[in-house]
């Protein structure tokens, strides 16, 4: 008998977590960025930048090399052949 509570409180909490999770998932951001902040206290952490593309370069072993500027500086981005981009967007002009 009380093996079955533990059961279906165990349930309830785990189903409450999950929605939970998938309720929350669409808040969690990059913190965003101008390029001149960036420095080495970002390295291996995820950050948004918006900018212009000023060039875009291709290297023998298919990794593109972006140059991006906003108002404050510029920055090369290297992305590698087998990186998973899920936000770049492109504005035709």
């Amino acid at each position: 008998m009380q093996d079955q509570k533990i059961f279906k409180i165990a349930t309830i909490t785990t189903i409450i977590g999950i929605i939970g999770l998938i309720l929350t998932s669409g808040m969690v951001m990059p913190n965003e960025l101008k390029i001149k902040q960036i420095d080495n206290s970002h390295i291996d952490e995820q950050v948004q930048i918006t900018g212009h593309i000023i060039s875009i370069t291709k290297t023998k072993t298919k990794t593109t090399i972006l140059k991006i500027a906003d108002n404050t500086s510029t920055i090369n981005v290297v992305i590698f052949n087998d990186a998973n981009i899920k936000h770049l967007n492109q504005i035709q002009m």
